[in-house]
């Protein structure tokens, strides 16, 4: 039983990456950004967008949590 549920989770992590890379790092603006950011950093652009898009989510969790 365990080893069905890592594989769907495997599997879910599977999608939700190529999603976010179809979605984001395949955006030609964004792709232009990133490259940009990544050249001054040093970090792999996937990780600059994983970044980024979580800074935003954990932002907006936060908005959404104080207007309750």
């Amino acid at each position: 039983h365990n080893q069905e549920q890592t594989a769907k989770m495997e599997d879910m992590i599977v999608l939700c990456k190529d999603v976010f890379a179809k979605v984001v790092l395949n955006n030609p603006k964004v792709d232009k950004i990133l490259e940009s950011l990544s050249d001054k950093t040093e970090v792999k652009k996937e990780y600059l967008a994983y970044g980024i898009t979580g800074f935003i989510v954990a932002w907006l969790a936060q908005v959404a949590f104080f207007r309750l």
